[in-house]
């Protein structure tokens, strides 16, 4: 049986115009999950519109409690996202991360019945890079490895309460304090989730090294948001998105 799985998109209001690109996105291209889950903070509700969401889109708004640091917030939100949705795997994207073609989420986003994990044998970040150092800080793991690479990335509902578990044991802390107690450039959610993964459910997933030819045709295009606007790429995108 095909599982359920939903999306899960955080946002806040400086990224609502790469965030209707991603919705129309969505809707133009992926099938195969169950709903969006789009987390906003309390600050950001006010702004909300709901012209953002395509007509027929199965979207779920979800507000939650601000934070001092909304970078960090940002990132409990993900690391807390099997508290708000009850598939079995969730598709994780950012704002401006935007489908570039027609995706069918059991056949292109997993291989084998395992969800596709992408990532390099070898870290191209430098060696002081706070992201990179997240994962030896919070999970006492030596890797060379990088698993902050591209989205979209597809986590089992399980991993979640697993690692959170897992920094109360190894820190003593709840994941969110452990969080607000790191400077912005010094944690990396996906980062910390990929390398559990990969210690500790390896089998639960089919690793996928970035550069090779499975890569070429990836559905999904991650742009960085703070260096361009959607007007800047719409050249690069399919003529449904322009």
């Amino acid at each position: 049986m095909i599982p359920c799985i939903d999306v899960v998109i955080r946002s806040y209001f400086r990224d609502f115009n790469w965030l209707r690109l991603a919705l129309a996105s969505i809707h133009a291209f992926l099938r195969g999950y169950r709903q969006v889950l789009l987390i906003i903070p309390e600050s950001s509700a006010d702004r909300w519109k709901e012209s953002l969401v395509p007509n027929g889109l199965p979207l779920r708004l979800v507000i939650c409690e601000d934070y001092i640091d909304d970078y960090l917030g940002q990132q409990i939100s993900k690391l807390y996202a099997d508290e708000i949705s009850d598939a079995d795997y969730l598709i994780h994207l950012d704002s401006d991360c935007v489908f570039v073609r027609h995706t069918l989420v059991w056949e292109d986003l997993f291989r084998e019945e395992k969800p596709i994990h992408i990532y390099r044998n070898r870290s191209i970040r430098p060696i002081i890079d706070g992201w990179r150092n997240s994962i030896p800080n919070v999970l006492g793991i030596d890797t060379d490895k990088e698993f902050m690479v591209t989205l979209p990335a597809v986590y089992p509902r399980g991993i979640y309460v697993a690692l959170r578990q897992f920094v109360m044991i190894r820190h003593g802390l709840k994941m969110s304090d452990l969080i607000l107690a790191q400077r912005p450039d010094q944690f990396s959610e996906f980062s910390i989730l990929g390398a559990y993964a990969f210690q500790y459910m390896k089998y639960c997933f089919t690793w996928i090294e970035s550069g090779t030819e499975s890569l070429v045709n990836w559905p999904c295009v991650q742009f960085w948001g703070r260096g361009c606007s959607p007007s800047d790429i719409a050249h690069l995108l399919p003529a449904d998105l322009r």
